[in-house]
């Protein structure tokens, strides 16, 4: 019987052990890059301005984040991040300076204890898209007077300047404290706090944003710049941090062509990922279709 017990014991013991967030710290630039950049993109160079354990890699199965791994750029230390959220105001003052492109965000005033990844890439096709997830300490007593903030720009060629292109869903919008909340595009928020210790986001961030995407139309075969910056506004003190999923940061295309040979109707060309690297031509009178 007593064996039985200790059975059970273990067994929970592991589950709860599976079922949480871990942050580990102490990459490197193109590590971290090298985590967030999926098939169909080469990396040319990498560079990372952030505060010492302020970024790490993550895995996150069975949390509720709605993503399992990847790496986490933060305003105070990245393993604050690990839950259960059993704190309000948990924070890390780096005591470092912000970053002047996240300044110059709508709404965002001055900012502090910055966390900047750049990475240079060249895409195979012709769009860019990668998955990520926004959460903040800040959430939800201090919305409408601290407004950390998260952006990633991207420039090259056939893009005029460096265009922000981390937005709230159908807007024009940075992700900010003020910008998604409760109360502004709460269809993309997800509140952890009133809840016991043990609850079942597993993330100490007191609120974070529902699983977004940005995306940019690209050149493929040219070089683009990209720059992710998180910081906190006004003050060094609560933290803030951004997951990024594990290769997202991927290409696709999609352009209509006519099969020269007889018997193939009109059809398209797909560039994926390469999850599906074999050609598939349609029969006669059925369109033709090409993946790679």
């Amino acid at each position: 019987m007593k064996h039985f017990f200790l059975t059970v014991l273990l067994l929970g013991c592991i589950n709860i052990a599976h079922a949480q967030l871990d942050v580990t710290t102490g990459y490197t630039a193109m590590q971290l890059a090298e985590e967030l950049v999926g098939t169909g993109i080469e990396i040319v160079g990498a560079e990372l301005d952030c505060p010492t354990l302020a970024s790490g890699l993550f895995d996150c199965i069975d949390c509720n984040l709605g993503i399992d791994s990847g790496f986490v750029l933060t305003t105070g230390r990245a393993t604050n991040a690990e839950g259960p959220n059993n704190s309000g105001s948990l924070g890390y003052n780096n005591g470092t300076s912000g970053d002047p492109d996240l300044n110059a965000l709508p709404g965002v005033g001055t900012t502090y204890d910055a966390c900047v990844l750049e990475i240079d890439i060249i895409p195979e096709c012709d769009t860019v898209s990668f998955d990520y997830a926004f959460g903040s300490e800040e959430y939800n007593e201090f919305v409408g007077s601290i407004n950390d903030a998260f952006a990633f720009w991207i420039s090259g060629p056939g893009i005029v300047g460096a265009v922000n292109i981390a937005l709230i869903p159908g807007t024009t919008l940075p992700v900010t404290i003020d910008n998604v909340n409760l109360t502004s595009y709460s269809m993309f928020y997800n509140n952890n706090t009133g809840v016991p210790a043990g609850d079942p986001y597993y993330i100490q961030y007191d609120g974070f944003t529902t699983v977004l995407t940005a995306i940019s139309a690209v050149i493929p075969g040219e070089t683009y710049h990209l720059k992710l910056a998180i910081g906190d506004e006004a003050d060094h003190i609560y933290d803030s941090g951004v997951f990024l999923r594990a290769n997202s940061l991927s290409t696709t295309v999609s352009a209509s062509f006519t099969f020269p040979e007889t018997g193939f109707g009109t059809g398209s060309l797909f560039c994926t990922t390469g999850t599906d690297p074999e050609p598939e031509f349609g029969a006669d009178g059925v369109p033709g279709v090409f993946s790679a």
